[in-house]
């Protein structure tokens, strides 16, 4: 079982790795539809990750996108709970 990691090792880590433990240590934040694509944006230790979901016909494909900005949260804006956080 890992400790808590920084956004550098989460990048290190396989896709499937990555997945089970954002799933174990994260929180999910909020769901967001762009341009026809849906993502969701999870909070893990001091950074976001935030997830595509394409479905190609029965398969699903999840590509997993770590950031720190603040300015990647705004599509999440509406949404958010700033109570939470403080």
């Amino acid at each position: 079982m890992m400790g808590k990691i920084g956004i550098y090792e989460f990048l290190l880590m396989p896709k499937t790795s990555q997945l089970g433990y954002l799933q174990e240590h994260g929180e999910f934040i909020a769901n967001s539809i762009r341009n026809g694509r849906r993502y969701q944006l999870h909070q893990l230790h001091d950074f976001f990750v935030e997830i595509e979901l394409k479905t190609n016909g029965f398969q699903t494909f999840i590509i997993c996108l770590p950031f720190k900005k603040a300015k990647r949260l705004e599509p999440y804006l509406d949404q958010l709970d700033y109570n939470d956080w403080m």
